[in-house]
């Protein structure tokens, strides 16, 4: 089981959900219709239904899944599509605010900047320097990881203190279990 650390924007995969249950209803409502009158069109509702599941499933998902969690000493970092990254935590060094565009074509007419966490990573940790990911939930580049605050909770200082805070005692309890280990 992980520990949650940073849980996703439920809001928007709510608003997901509920568009998809009336697309599956009206889906649902044609099929039934079409069957009743024998018309050819029950296949485009059965479509509709059974598409608007899908989105239901994803949007179920979307909620269940937080963007960053802690699970046997490592922090796995969701954010891509996928499996998440699944990083040591003697890697990761800590965590701040940042700002960023918002990556929404809309910005060419309004320029527009959200709040973001970034975790900066360990200069040793080379490995994890560059990694692929979703643009529109997150950028890896150069030692640092930038979650933009679209895809997740709302962020501020105490959820970065939070952070800060779940990263220092994880360090600690990996310390002490490497110590206990060497040291028989």
């Amino acid at each position: 089981m992980s520990d949650v650390w940073l849980r996703t924007n439920r809001r928007i995969f709510v608003v997901a959900l509920v568009f998809a249950a009336a697309v599956a209803s009206a889906g649902g409502a044609l099929t039934w219709i079409a069957t009743l009158h024998d018309w050819d069109t029950n296949y485009c509702g059965q479509a509709f239904f059974l598409l608007a599941c899908a989105a239901a499933v994803i949007s179920i998902r979307g909620i269940c899944r937080p963007r960053l969690a802690f699970r046997n000493g490592h922090l796995l970092a969701y954010v891509k599509f996928g499996r998440p990254y699944v990083l040591p935590i003697g890697a990761v060094e800590c965590f701040f605010i940042g700002q960023a565009d918002t990556n929404i074509p809309v910005q060419q007419v309004v320029k527009t900047a959200i709040v973001t966490i970034v975790v900066r990573l360990a200069e040793s940790a080379r490995d994890w320097h560059q990694q692929k990911t979703t643009p529109a939930i997150a950028s890896w580049q150069c030692g640092y990881i930038i979650i933009r605050g679209t895809w997740s909770e709302p962020i501020d200082v105490h959820v970065v203190n939070r952070l800060n805070r779940k990263l220092r005692e994880a360090q600690r309890a990996m310390a002490t279990t490497d110590r206990i280990e060497t040291h028989p």
